[in-house]
């Protein structure tokens, strides 16, 4: 259930991401053929796997750093090392 919950979140998040890059420009006309077709199909699914790395990152370190006043997701140096909280023990 908790893994469910997780994978709602992340979702969620990577769809916020998605809206807010700009879409990966579909092919006009047939001027090359399939293999623009087949281009345009890889950046997008390229751009997808992205925004759900990403979107797996900060939810992972939200979790991590849940209390954590001084965490910035930019700033990998605010980070905790390590934290034992109850989310993070049921993951496991």
């Amino acid at each position: 259930m908790l893994h469910h919950e997780l994978e709602q979140i992340v979702s969620r998040v990577a769809s916020m991401l998605a809206a807010a890059a700009a879409p990966a420009p579909a092919p006009k006309a047939p001027a090359g053929g399939l293999s623009a077709l087949r281009e345009a199909a890889e950046a997008r699914r390229e751009a997808v796997m992205e925004h759900r790395e990403l979107a797996m990152e900060l939810v992972i370190g939200a979790l991590l750093n849940e209390g954590n006043t001084d965490w910035d997701p930019r700033d990998p140096a605010s980070c905790r090392a390590t934290y034992e909280g109850k989310v993070v023990q049921a993951l496991k």
